[in-house]
């Protein structure tokens, strides 16, 4: 897969509350021979109401992954990648990625995913996923836009007994109905600089490991 082909519309999400941040993902993004645009993400301190979710700031993550498939949507780009900046990609990611080959009719691409369900291993650095959360590298085909903007709207589209799942739990509940797929082992995940990460320093999940326990 060549990544710039396949996702022409690349999108990182950044708060923007301080200029840190945003500078060590933009050179973190370098280093990696990487480019993507920054885009404004919510702030939930504005927000009064969580509108389905169990607080202001999950409802905002919601809405900045929303408002930029919609930026995308808008641009009519055919597949979108959207990062969040406090990810971190492995330093070899350009040379594993360009050895994956997304099957015909695939519909979410993630660079890396926490998977609490085994996923399955289709193809050399690929699986598909059960039940996979984390959008630290999430990409999205034009397609699906916008399924995946009413899954993550506060107000769900099907009725569940826990209307205050995360965005991410959320459209994890529909990979059996969007194609998902993930690379294996994980090329992008989570930063444990300042969070409490479920990733150990080379990318292995520290949470649910009997997911993957099976996986070569």
């Amino acid at each position: 897969m060549n990544f710039e082909t396949t996702f022409p519309y690349r999108l990182y999400l950044n708060l923007g509350r301080s200029d840190e941040r945003r500078q060590t993902v933009e050179a973190h993004f370098f280093e990696r021979g990487l480019t993507a645009r920054r885009q404004a993400a919510v702030d939930g301190k504005w927000l009064r109401r969580a509108k389905g979710y169990a607080s202001p700031n999950r409802l905002a993550q919601a809405l900045g992954q929303r408002l930029s498939i919609r930026r995308a949507q808008v641009a009519r780009a055919p597949a979108m990648f959207l990062f969040e900046d406090d990810l971190v990609l492995a330093s070899d990611w350009r040379q594993k990625v360009e050895q994956i080959a997304l099957p015909d009719g695939w519909g979410i691409f993630m660079l890396g995913a926490l998977h609490i369900h085994p996923p399955v291993q289709c193809a050399p650095g690929l699986v598909r996923c059960t039940c996979a959360v984390d959008h630290h590298a999430i990409g999205f085909r034009a397609e699906h836009y916008t399924t995946v903007r009413r899954i993550m709207r506060g107000h769900a589209i099907e009725q569940h007994p826990d209307p205050n799942r995360t965005c991410d739990v959320r459209l994890a509940e529909w990979q059996d109905r969007i194609p998902t797929y993930a690379a294996w082992p994980n090329l992008a995940w989570q930063s444990g600089a300042d969070a409490n990460t479920n990733y150990d320093a080379e990318g292995r999940q520290i949470l649910f490991p009997e997911a993957v326990a099976g996986l070569h």
